[in-house]
């Protein structure tokens, strides 16, 4: 911590001050640099924070400063802001929600092929091979595909990872550091994708029956049921069922993400069996024979016809998701007073020694500018004379602060303000 008369700054704000006058902002810290903030007291490269070394004295002669004597030891639990099971629900879904789309994707991209895939199988067959044998070389081919796939995309995640940094997710930018993944991220990666990718080949050879004549026969699949829509509602009364109970409860982050997941599953066993409905309701109503053919084809084979598009309807539900819960969580971030205000300036208009504050004609200039400002508000507080009493038995002391009759008439009274008359 810096001693009096020195303060700490954070890098941008260090940058800051160099390219303006000293009188422009350098002059409303008392003492002189001492350094710069490091990155453990930063929520990004672009924070202005400045860290001010004063005197027990000064901090003592502040309004609202009490002293603290004894310091008790809290559970974790105890120290979580308002804040946190936001942070949990919004990080919940954002997991969820990019991990299922990856499986899907996944999916989507090893069954790409797989009508030249069974026909080399079926050569394999007439050559010799078994069935297992088939098997085999099909997980292989699959794995080792996916495997120089995830090479290629860690390739080139190095080389959009410095643009990463630069998106503002939550209205700041991030630390490289901490879009930069771990090793054994890397190798999970690396590992796990393969492994996914032969799954789904010797899943989608489930059906396929290749003879030792190379004929391959494909059992015909029975239509979607309409069974498949009951996850859908279900993880959507799961994920709604807070909001509608009420209460001043903050949502469950795994709820929510087990409501996500849900939800993202039921968009995944749902597709089918609407697409199937939606070609047999075109098929009726259309009348050329293009748009005939085409919903014939489709209501054929829903399954496929649903999973070339499957992958952008997880994408728009997620993109949809984290519309709603990011502007959230930055106006969270951003709440001044329970939320009551907004975008306030906070200016000391007195000049005390040693606490900063404006000088009289500084003061008088900054009210008038900003009462001449259209859409500016000014509610001037000042400080009760008289030293602080002493706490009550049952909270903190009274507030030492007051405020005008005819300014505060301009706003609306917050909880817990109580009219005094002066004497």
């Amino acid at each position: 911590m810096p001693g009096p008369g020195r303060y700490y700054v954070s890098p941008a704000l260090a940058r800051l001050l160099d390219s303006v006058p000293r009188e422009r902002l350098a002059g409303r810290f008392p003492g002189t640099r001492a350094g710069t903030l490091g990155q453990a007291a930063l929520s990004g490269p672009d924070e202005l924070a400045v860290v001010v070394g004063r005197t027990p004295q000064d901090v003592a002669a502040m309004a609202g400063a009490r002293q603290v004597d004894t310091v008790e030891t809290a559970s974790a639990a105890a120290l979580l802001d308002d804040n946190t099971d936001l942070y949990r629900f919004g990080f919940a879904v954002a997991a969820i929600g990019l991990f299922v789309p990856l499986l899907v994707l996944v999916n989507a991209a090893t069954r790409l092929a797989a009508a030249r895939r069974e026909a080399r199988f079926a050569a394999f067959r007439l050559a010799g091979a078994t069935s297992r044998q088939v098997n085999v070389l099909a997980a292989v081919e699959a794995a080792l595909g996916a495997f120089l796939g995830a090479l290629l995309g860690a390739a080139l995640f190095q080389l959009v990872r410095p643009a990463v940094a630069l998106v503002r997710v939550t209205g700041s930018r991030f630390f490289p550091e901490l879009v930069t993944p771990a090793l054994w991220q890397y190798a999970a990666v690396l590992a796990g994708v393969p492994v996914l990718s032969a799954c789904t080949a010797l899943w989608s050879l489930r059906r396929v029956r290749i003879s030792p004549l190379g004929a391959a026969r494909k059992a015909a699949g029975r239509p979607p049921r309409a069974w498949r829509v009951i996850p859908l509602p279900a993880g959507l009364a799961l994920f709604a069922g807070p909001v509608f109970r009420g209460g001043d409860r903050e949502p469950d982050a795994l709820l929510a993400g087990a409501a996500v997941a849900l939800i993202m599953i039921g968009l995944i066993l749902a597709g089918p069996w609407l697409t199937m409905l939606a070609a047999r309701l075109a098929a009726r109503v259309t009348g050329g024979a293009a748009t005939l053919l085409a919903a014939q084809r489709m209501a054929a084979d829903p399954k496929a016809a649903f999973r070339s598009v499957s992958g952008l309807v997880l994408a728009a539900f997620l993109g949809t998701a984290i519309a709603g819960i990011v502007p959230a969580v930055v106006a969270g971030q951003q709440a001044v007073a329970g939320g009551a205000l907004n975008g306030v300036l906070r200016a000391p208009l007195t000049h005390q020694p040693g606490t900063g504050g404006l000088a009289p004609q500084a003061a008088t200039d900054l009210l008038a500018r900003l009462r001449a400002h259209p859409g500016v508000a000014v509610l001037p507080i000042y400080t009760l004379p008289g030293d602080p009493p002493p706490p009550g038995p049952d909270g903190p002391p009274p507030p030492r602060t007051a405020a005008g009759c005819a300014d505060l008439a301009r706003f609306p009274c917050s909880a817990g303000a109580r009219r005094a008359r002066r004497p």
